[in-house]
């Protein structure tokens, strides 16, 4: 199993724990990239054409059903073995949607788990 804090200071949020690198890119995703921009990414997401796209924090790759997201330095440099994060477009979107209710919401931590089963569930804690 995975899982990753995001902290709120204040309106904001950052990525906190992690239990792995790769899960960690989803913070920073979300924290650096998408912010409230919600809906360009989601646009993206399923737009069926486009295959990759870089942003400040991260690289995402989509093959088939499959959203790959990569450090943007890493997938730059062509770093070796660089961890990946990897779920599937309905799982983002799912991601997406729980992000767009914290946003509202402001709870004070955000709690992501990818289990064995690379199930993706997003809880709120105050």
């Amino acid at each position: 199993m995975e899982n990753l804090i995001i902290d709120r200071d204040g309106n904001s949020f950052y990525p906190g724990k992690r239990s792995s690198q790769a899960i960690g890119y989803l913070g920073g995703f979300l924290c650096c990239d998408v912010g409230s921009s919600i809906d360009s990414w989601r646009e993206w997401i399923n737009d069926q054409k486009s295959k990759d796209v870089g942003s400040n924090y991260s690289h995402l790759e989509k093959h088939d059903n499959s959203i790959f997201i990569a450090f943007e330095i890493d997938y730059f440099n062509e770093t070796p073995d660089a961890p990946v994060f990897e779920l599937s477009v309905t799982q983002m979107n799912y991601v997406l949607d729980r992000w767009k209710e914290a946003l509202e919401k402001k709870p004070n931590k955000i709690i992501i788990t990818k289990n064995d089963n690379g199930e993706i569930k997003v809880d709120f804690e105050d």
